[in-house]
C-alpha cells in the first residue's frame, strides 16, 4: 500500500516517536523526528535538527483522515497486511 503517498504520510503520522523510544527500545534516545539526527551542523554549524524542525509529528486525526483518503484512491475496502519492525 506503500505506493500511495496518503498512505504512507498516514502511517508517519500514526507512529508515535516518543511511545517508541520510551516502551520499545527503552535506551533513552531523543525520538526519530526526521531522517538527519541530532548532532549534525549545518552550513552555520548549528544543530541542523534544532533549525530544521521536525519532519514528522504524530497527529492520529491526521493519519485516519489520510489513510481514508489513500485506500479510497488505491481502492482498498480493507488495508493490505503490513508489517512493521523497528
Amino acid at each position: 500500500p506503500f505506493q500511495n503517498e496518503n498512505i504512507r504520510k498516514a502511517f508517519a503520522m500514526a507512529v508515535d516517536q516518543k511511545q517508541i523510544v520510551d516502551f520499545v527500545t527503552k535506551n533513552g534516545e531523543k525520538p526519530a523526528y526526521g531522517f538527519v539526527s541530532y548532532g549534525f551542523k549545518d552550513a552555520d554549524g548549528k544543530d541542523f535538527r534544532e533549525t530544521a524542525g521536525d519532519l514528522v509529528q504524530t497527529n492520529i486525526e491526521e493519519a485516519k483522515s489520510l489513510l481514508k483518503k489513500g485506500m479510497e484512491e488505491e481502492g482498498y475496502e480493507t488495508l493490505p497486511e503490513v508489517t512493521l519492525t523497528y
